[in-house]
């Protein structure tokens, strides 16, 4: 069942992700997520070797939707992100940079289905989640799909 919104990705990341986003930190970029408050960046990733390793990441499994450039996202200790499904996309691929905190999905009645900690894996983002970060910072390097479901990016992954 959990394979209907959560994947976990049996490959290795960039191992320089963490050194790539101290750098992006610095830079500006967008410093809020208005409905749930000041305490969530993003810094889209359009250069550097982060970028060059998803390139040959969407290459090696024919990723679609490659006019978007990834981006790294920083929960940060007091970001209150509730149970939701994004709004934007219909499936996410991520890297977890920074913390260890697990991603729960829940039904449409918000009834809790499963908890799972991941370093690589593809979220079904029209599932209702949520991840708790427990007072502490959560950076993820992200890709986020808007019109590639879920289940073709499952298959192409597979």
């Amino acid at each position: 069942m959990l394979d209907r919104y959560f994947l976990q990705i049996k490959e290795d990341p960039y191992q320089g992700l963490l050194d790539e986003w101290n750098t992006y930190s610095l830079q500006e970029g967008t410093d809020q997520w208005e409905q749930y408050g000041n305490d969530i960046q993003f810094r889209t990733c359009g250069s550097g070797n982060a970028y060059a390793w998803w390139k040959s990441f969407e290459d090696k499994y024919n990723l679609p939707e490659r006019h978007r450039d990834p981006q790294f996202i920083r929960f940060g200790p007091s970001s209150t992100l509730p149970i939701h499904r994004d709004p934007k996309s219909l499936a996410w691929i991520a890297v977890t940079v920074v913390g260890d905190q697990a991603i729960e999905f829940y039904d449409m009645e918000k009834m809790k289905l499963h908890e799972v900690n991941y370093k690589f894996a593809l979220v079904n983002s029209k599932q209702p989640h949520y991840c708790d970060v427990n007072g502490e910072e959560r950076v993820l390097f992200r890709k986020i799909f808007t019109k590639t479901p879920y289940d073709t990016l499952f298959q192409l992954l597979n």
